[in-house]
């Protein structure tokens, strides 16, 4: 019986432990905000900056995406070159350009329009944020 219970909690550990994630999936310096439990407006959002960014932990099913508003605006092309990234469609709204790509690397991703969308890029002429999915919230 002991063993029966130790094996059960072995196995109970490595399943939490394969499951637990530090940072998120886009490796870029800036402003990071995580997306849990929604892939929408609805999601819990978790504010970090680039030291907490990377040592914050969480469950993998709870991540639903995130956003980085870029520290150096200029690494968004080698970014989208790294994804293998292509664009789908963009659009200016005031002073503000959104682009939406499609990225293979990317397992998640949005339906819009019929097409799939996973990375979306916002550009003003103060900053550029990308997000994974797609950002949510102000930008």
């Amino acid at each position: 019986m002991l063993k029966i219970l130790g094996t059960l909690f072995l196995s109970a550990l490595v399943a939490i432990g394969s499951n637990v994630r530090v940072g998120g999936q886009i490796d870029l310096n800036g402003k990071h905000t995580l997306y849990l439990l929604s892939a929408s407006s609805e999601a819990i959002i978790v504010d970090l900056n680039e030291k907490s960014y990377k040592e914050f932990v969480y469950l993998a099913p709870l991540y639903k995406g995130e956003s980085v508003t870029l520290s150096d605006p200029s690494d968004i092309e080698a970014y989208l070159k790294r994804m293998h990234a292509t664009l789908v469609y963009s659009e200016t709204v005031g002073e503000i350009v959104n682009e939406y790509y499609y990225s293979g690397k990317i397992s998640a991703y949005m339906s819009i329009n019929g097409q799939k969308v996973n990375v979306h890029v916002s550009k003003n002429k103060d900053s550029v944020t990308v997000g994974v999915p797609l950002i949510f919230g102000s930008y």
